[in-house]
């Protein structure tokens, strides 16, 4: 469990080219708090590879899959992490409860776990810095069982951008 309180600082180089994808703040939220689940998906380790975020942010629904290349199941996890701590950031969420089913990435997240490879050691870097922006987070490890539309939603992702891929010559 992480606490701390906000200062503003600037995203890690790995979350920010993620910033494409968000939508505008919506001034009217009803609350500031984000509840979102993340999975990373690699079809082979590496190989070609999707990441899902879902929850809710600031009393609103969200879900939102995207292929990011080629990574390993660890990376993949690591970016659908980043990914949930950047939306959460950008929609106005204050305290963010992120939960996953990796135990790596989530007791990596929490400093319980030392982080040795040097590209889990620059999303580390990515997520210390968008930590920043919170009041409060807290990651929360869960059962695959309990993680199941966060890996639909990474797992359409990945199939249909494989199959959008496959229908253009």
């Amino acid at each position: 469990m992480r606490e701390h309180q906000t200062t503003p600082s600037a995203a890690g180089t790995e979350a920010s080219n993620l910033s494409h994808l968000l939508v505008p703040l919506d001034d009217n939220l009803p609350s500031t708090h984000a509840e979102l689940y993340f999975d990373g998906c690699s079809k082979r380790n590496p190989g070609e590879a999707s990441v899902g975020v879902w929850g809710t942010i600031c009393g609103e629904s969200f879900e939102i899959g995207k292929r990011i290349g080629v990574a390993t199941n660890n990376e993949a996890e690591w970016m659908a992490a980043l990914l949930a701590l950047l939306i959460a950031s950008n929609k106005g969420a204050a305290t963010l409860r992120l939960y996953g089913d990796s135990q790596l990435v989530i007791n990596q997240l929490r400093r319980e776990w030392k982080v040795k490879s040097e590209t889990l050691i620059a999303f580390m870097e990515d997520a210390a810095d968008l930590e920043e922006r919170f009041q409060d987070v807290q990651y929360c490890w869960v059962p695959r069982e309990l993680n199941t539309q966060a890996d639909r939603v990474a797992n359409r992702t990945f199939l249909n951008t494989h199959t959008n891929n496959n229908d253009n010559p």
